[in-house]
């Protein structure tokens, strides 16, 4: 009688965190592997997502990204002198990038029917930023007006924003390994809204804000503000697949 007990106690719980996927077969998932895209207020990412799912409530997730600063003021422009398709931002001093290494949990705020409907889950992310911060480079006219070399703002300020001494933009890993570090750490919280609970495909729609604290300040353009803190608005695709 115990033994009886014990197992249908057991089967009672699996039941009970079982989902449906598309075929119509009961499925405990357990483990979620997604790709993400994302679009914030001051630029954009890319990024992957591994999750534990402890039952149908809560998820907890290891996340990866690789996320680009853009700066409100940055414009491209191309040089009146030169017939290069290569165009450059004036006034641009570094090229931001931000590699973020988080941890989250999503959990569920309301729930969807088996058939319809969208799960909608509240999601928190704490992680560790590592900012990195390019010199930008333009391809700058030389005395003679007949070549051009790659300089950075520090090299030549006056040349470097003389629109007439501009080329165009230089390749884009020009100064890569002047690249410095600006370590920091990140605190995010949104709604997701879950179209594929029930199937093995991955589907959300995620909608949030961002906070990014780095050691040093930033400034990306020569005129610009500087700030160590960004607040910022973003909005993810997470596209994946579910797994036992």
């Amino acid at each position: 009688m115990r033994a009886f007990l014990v197992i249908f106690s057991s089967l009672s719980v699996i039941l009970s965190f079982a989902q449906t996927n598309q075929y119509g077969k009961k499925i405990a998932y357990r483990f979620e592997n997604n790709i993400n895209a994302n679009l914030y207020t001051r630029g954009m990412g890319v990024g992957y997502s591994y999750g534990r799912i402890k039952g149908i409530y809560k998820t907890n997730y290891t996340n990866l990204e690789l996320t680009y600063y853009r700066n409100a003021k940055e414009k491209r422009s191309s040089s009146k002198f030169s017939s290069s398709p290569r165009t450059f931002i004036y006034g641009k001093q570094y090229s931001s990038y931000n590699i973020k290494v988080s941890k989250s949990r999503s959990q569920i705020l309301f729930y969807k029917g088996e058939s319809k409907g969208v799960r909608i889950n509240m999601v928190q992310k704490l992680g560790f930023n590592l900012g990195i911060l390019k010199p930008y480079y333009l391809n700058l006219r030389t005395d003679d007006f007949d070549e051009y070399t790659a300089m950075k703002f520090e090299d030549d300020n006056i040349r470097f924003l003389t629109p007439s001494m501009i080329h165009s933009g230089a390749d884009l890993g020009t100064g890569f390994w002047e690249s410095t570090i600006n370590p920091g750490g990140t605190l995010e919280f949104g709604l997701n809204f879950d179209f594929g609970e029930y199937t093995d495909l991955v589907r959300i729609l995620e909608v949030g804000t961002t906070l990014d604290v780095y050691a040093r300040d930033i400034s990306v353009m020569v005129f610009g503000d500087s700030s160590r803190y960004f607040l910022t608005l973003y909005v993810r695709i997470n596209v994946g697949w579910r797994s036992i």
